[in-house]
């Protein structure tokens, strides 16, 4: 786990979530792995499903609420969060230029909705 005191500036946020599925103010984000779980992050090679993994790149998590959309339905949306219990990076794309901007963590809540950029 990475503590406060080493984490750079990128790596304070702000961090995002992109998806279809609606959330509100102070929710608790939950893996799909986990037990009420409304989260829809894709399997990939180091796919933990009791994560959910956001970005500090708010065009990677309008991306991900576009794939999101197409697969599950609904309307892509994007949420700033603040990151929860086991925050860290996502050990798949971690020095992966352009794509270590991800992290993930067990339970990040929702600050609020950003949206779409157009």
């Amino acid at each position: 786990m990475t503590s406060q005191a080493t984490l750079n500036q990128e790596q304070l946020g702000p961090y995002y979530h992109g998806t279809s599925a609606r959330f509100q103010e102070g929710q608790e984000l939950r893996g799909p792995g986990q037990e009420g779980a409304r989260s829809f992050d894709p399997p990939h090679a180091t796919y933990d499903p009791d994560r959910v993994y956001y970005t500090t790149s708010q065009y990677q998590a309008e991306s991900y609420a576009e794939r999101a959309a197409r697969v599950h339905g609904g309307s892509p949306t994007v949420y700033e969060v603040h990151p929860g219990e086991g925050h860290e990076k996502d050990p798949e794309t971690a020095g992966v230029k352009g794509w270590d901007v991800s992290y993930r963590s067990r339970n990040p809540r929702v600050l609020r909705e950003v949206g779409m950029r157009e």
